[in-house]
């Protein structure tokens, strides 16, 4: 939803307890280990503001004899302070270190002191009378600090914090020594920051915190703070000269005088200083004298302190994140028909979907409509018809015209200005012909059934010498326009009551498709299927000899037969098995076979001992079992311990019919996982069921009409390929594989391979989830080949081209239309695809989890907090969460508006391809980059993810030998990634 002067209705809470310090810091941090505040559940005040009412502490009483201070932070917002108890003060002023002001409280990051006096239920209480207001349509987080035993005062800063360790500054006197540095630092319940001579990235991280405290010394380098590291010895620092450098605390050598980043000072030069360059992207260690510079102007404007852990232990952070206040959306919004039956909006109603569709007859002239606010007290509703505004007491009487009709529905502000709006497209239909045909006579032949107006679905045969038919279409709209197409060819216009140009017909099953389009646009398509025989004899009824089959001219060959879409009895069950080992006979397995309620049920039974034999003798056995039936099939007599000797012997096991062939994924299944979910059963005792049968018919009738309604072809009827481990009563499935695997659909005669977009996994519902395929030919058959990691589901093959307008002088035509038809990309509409939008990462996860064939209909919730279960891409993002293809950012969020850019693409495609070649980690070798003028600016987190795909052959670079890494990328250039992806790891043709 478009977030114009928008308020989207929803109150999403997640109370996330971590342990940091305050929040206008940059900070890695840890979980707290002792005390903790809990925000609640804030509670809606108005439309954009809440509190947190029930936020409570866990502890209670004073808080430390020393006072100390809390903050409250927000970002996308403002805070308002309530009430506050005696003794605890705002920082209005913020306070004063080395002349820089600092600590100065805010709208958005509250700060106050508390005093001795003050307890964990007077700061509770400050933070619950206080009003968070967020910006429209923005998430907000809540961050409260409370740091005990350190009240903020002119010379020292509030904490900050650096992997789990805590610093504050402290402003210098006038003439300290290294000895007086260390006595502040221990007053202050710590002691002098100390370096570690191998990790300076870590100082300069600490270093960088207190940038702005810096003062110059010379050539770009500015003084910062004395550090823990000295030639002399406690007690007495500033006596005892010792050559090596060593810990104030720690009392060990550090070897930093050996460091690059030591400063040579003179040999009197008895402690070190750190200097911090002008960029704040460098440290050095500097030596110095006792002193340090006296009243000079080049010295540490002061010292960094870490605070002592046990000290520490009672700081407390809660960081509560408030998803968008709800009060400008609806909570309600049905249509009526004049009976009070309802009228089905599509999509169903989402208060954060803007756009929807209805249809209704032409007998309905009056509809009603209900909208309701979330908060009606705070907005008002407003209804317009066709662009005119309709009183709120006629909602139950808008009049439809025919045709489309727009209703509006927005929601405003008491001030009228609109907060969010949703659009209805009502379809009524029209009086008219509805582009009906009144007949439709082909050349030679007859349609099956005969034809009705209101059928739009035909079947008819012909000969094999019929090359080319015609049709004679006749509609009952004179003006309306009849344009005929063969197998998705060009289009042939034909005059209504004439007779058509010739359709040149391929052997097998050929599509017809006759379009009569009415004056205003509205069209109605009436689909054939022609079967065109392999011979003569195949469509003849008679005996006679004659080739042409009573060929009349340039139409074909007479009137075939009506052959029926399957037999209407089924062909008699054959009992006779192959059952192979390397390609010989071997009967370690035996059939029965039976008919019951029309469907062919092959019973097989695997001899354990014939079976073990065969799998014994030798490495790398292939083991074949295959039933010459086209019904149900199913294996038992396996147990889990021969899949385990299969996987350890190199062997193979592959079952199939004429349905499908299922080669066992043995070495790829977790069957210690089996075993867990049997309650630890032996793998001998585990029995295994391999099935290979038609779906159940609810299934297949689900598949088919969902394919109609979503416009792609259903070629082959579903197919059941189920692979499970029973005990003691219980079964379980093997779940998800190691690794990707292959199974076979048979394509049924007459199915020309050419009209195969891809495989697909069909769900419960009927819906399907695109299954990386490639077609092949077995044995002089073809099959899809599905490449899947799903040991088990039902499985089929559709046909769905596309040809996006938009497209066709593109450079990403090819992949752009392959990969739409494999249900991985949607178009925006009147057949375009905006090649060159720019892609969200929302949007990108799920074209690479729908293009891997990892969608399905369920999917943990995933690890980021910023990706609500309900968001459109949640699925997607929680399944490439789980395989590890997105990672978010440092707050932990996944930022899925956020357009996504080429290298974090490439590092997505980079996981996709190692899930797919497992083998093949990402190395350290990244000379790769080097082939590219800009590889140098690639981050360094993707730099191994990046040299992988271009040693890999799937980045092709932008322009002449450009990466541009930062730059966002197109539709087009995603769809050319995951296509080149899949087509070089095999898992789609190419």
């Amino acid at each position: 939803m478009k977030l114009n002067n928008r308020r989207i209705l929803s109150l999403l809470v997640a109370i996330v307890m971590v342990l940091t310090i305050l929040p206008f810091h940059p900070s890695q941090v840890r979980a707290a280990d002792a005390l903790t505040f809990d925000p609640g559940t804030p509670v809606r005040v108005s439309e954009l503001t809440y509190q947190l009412s029930d936020a409570k502490f866990e502890r209670t009483g004073a808080v430390h004899a020393a006072g100390g201070y809390f903050t409250v932070a927000v970002n996308n917002g403002s805070v308002d302070v309530g009430t506050l108890a005696s003794g605890i003060t705002e920082l209005t002023n913020g306070i004063k270190i080395s002349g820089i002001s600092t600590d100065k409280s805010t709208a958005t990051n509250r700060i106050f002191n508390f005093t001795s006096s003050n307890t964990y239920e007077d700061i509770q209480a400050a933070i619950q009378s206080m009003t968070f207001k967020q910006d429209s349509g923005q998430t907000q987080k809540v961050t409260v600090n409370v740091v005990p035993g350190a009240p903020l005062s002119d010379g020292k800063t509030s904490a900050r914090a650096y992997d789990g360790r805590y610093f504050v500054y402290v402003a210098r006197q006038s003439s300290m020594t290294f000895k007086d540095a260390v006595t502040t630092a221990t007053a202050n319940n710590g002691h002098l920051v100390e370096p570690t001579a191998s990790n300076p990235a870590e100082m300069l991280a600490i270093a960088s915190m207190f940038k702005e405290f810096k003062t110059p010394f010379s050539g770009g380098w500015n003084f910062i703070s004395f550090i823990g590291a000295t030639k002399t010895k406690a007690p007495n620092w500033d006596t005892g000269n010792n050559l090596p450098t060593i810990y104030v605390t720690k009392n060990q050598y550090t070897g930093l005088e050996s460091s690059a980043k030591y400063t040579f000072n003179g040999a009197d030069y008895v402690h070190l200083t750190l200097l911090l360059d002008t960029d704040n992207t460098d440290i050095r260690y500097l030596g110095v004298n006792n002193t340090h510079g006296g009243t000079s102007a080049y010295k540490d404007p002061g010292v960094i302190v870490e605070y002592n852990s046990d000290f520490t232990s009672d700081f407390i952070t809660a960081t509560t994140e408030v998803g968008v206040l709800e009060g400008s959306l609806l909570k309600e919004l049905q249509l009526k028909n004049e009976d009070g039956s309802g009228i089905d909006l599509a999509p169903g109603f989402d208060p954060n979907q803007d756009h929807y569709t209805a249809n209704v007859p032409n007998d309905v002239y009056n509809i009603s409509i209900n909208p309701a606010a979330q908060y009606p007290e705070d907005t008002e509703v407003r209804v317009n018809l066709n662009g005119k505004e309709v009183a709120a007491g006629d909602w139950d009487n808008l009049p439809l015209e025919e045709g489309k009709n727009i209703v509006t529905v927005g929601v405003y502000d008491k001030n009228g200005n609109l907060l969010s709006e949703y659009t209805i497209e009502i379809a009524r239909e029209k009086a008219s012909t509805n582009g009906k045909l009144t007949s439709l006579v082909p050349s030679t032949g007859s349609l099956n059934p005969a034809f009705d107006p209101e059928r739009t679905s035909y079947t008819m045969s012909v000969g094999s010498s019929v090359y080319q038919m015609q049709f004679t279409p006749t509609t009952l709209n004179p003006n309306a326009k009849i344009e005929i197409q063969v197998n998705g060819g060009d289009w042939q216009e034909v005059t209504s009551g004439s007779l058509s140009g010739d359709l040149a017909l391929n052997i097998g099953a050929n599509t017809v498709v006759v379009r009569v389009t009415e004056e205003d646009g509205q069209y109605k398509d009436y689909t054939l299927t022609v079967y065109r025989g392999t011979s003569v004899s195949d469509n003849d009824d008679d005996d006679d000899d004659d080739d042409n089959g009573g060929n009349n001219g340039g139409g074909g060959g007479g009137t075939p037969p009506t052959t029926p879409e399957k037999p209407e009895t089924p062909e008699n069950p054959k009992a006779d098995l192959d059952v192979t080992l390397n390609g010989n006979e071997n009967p370690f397995a035996t059939g029965t076979t039976s008919t019951s309620d029309g469907r062919t049920v092959t019973s097989i039974k695997v001899d354990q001992d014939k079976l073990t034999d065969a799998i014994t003798e030798g490495t790398g056995q292939d083991l074949a079992i295959h039933s010459p039936n086209e019904g149900d099939l199913k294996v038992e007599g396996l147990t889990a311990e021969n899949l385990k000797q299969l996987a350890d012997k190199g062997a193979s096991l592959e079952i199939s019919n004429l349905l499908a062939i299922y080669p066992v994924p043995v070495g790829k299944m977790n069957l210690s996982a089996v075993a867990d979910q049997l309650n630890n059963a032996a793998l001998s005792d585990i029995a295994v069921r391999i099935d290979i049968k038609r779906a159940a018919e609810d299934v297949i009738a689900s598949a088919k009409s969902k394919a109609t309604a979503a416009g792609y072809e259903l070629l082959v009827d579903p197919v059941d390929l189920d692979l499970t481990f029973s005990n003691d009563g219980k079964t379980v499935g093997s779940g998800q594989l190691n690794g990707y695997a292959v199974k076979y659909i048979a394509l049924p005669a007459g199915v020309d391979p050419n009209r195969i977009t891809t495989g697909v996994v069909v769900n419960p519902d009927g819906s399907v989830y695109h299954v990386p395929t490639v077609v092949t030919k077995i044995n002089d058959r073809y099959f899809a080949q599905i490449n899947d990691l799903r040991s088990s589901g039902i499985y089929s093959v559709i046909w769905n081209p596309q040809d996006f307008a938009d497209v066709r002088s593109h450079w990403g035509q090819a992949d752009v239309n392959n990969i739409a038809a494999r249900l991985d990309l949607k178009g925006n509409g009147n057949n375009t695809f905006a090649p060159d939008r720019s892609v969200t990462r929302s949007e990108f996860a799920e074209i690479v989890v729908i293009g891997l064939g990892l969608m399905r209909p369920e999917a943990a919730q995933s690890s980021f907090a910023d990706v609500p279960a309900s968001a459109w891409y949640g699925k997607a993002v929680a399944i490439a969460d789980e395989f590890d293809i997105v990672r978010g950012y440092k707050d932990g969020s996944f930022y899925g508006d956020k357009q996504i850019t080429r290298e974090q693409g490439f590092a997505m495609i980079a996981r996709a391809y190692r899930l797919i070649q497992s083998e093949d980690a990402a190395g350290q070798d990244i000379s790769a980059l080097a082939q590219y003028k800009d590889g140098v600016k690639v981050s360094n987190w993707a730099k191994a993810d990046v040299a992988q795909l271009i040693d890999a052959g799937i980045i092709q670079g932008n322009g002449p030998k450009m990466l541009n890494p930062q730059a966002t990328i197109t539709r087009a250039e995603a769809t050319a990634m995951i296509a080149r992806m899949l087509k070089l790891t095999n898992l789609i043709d190419k």
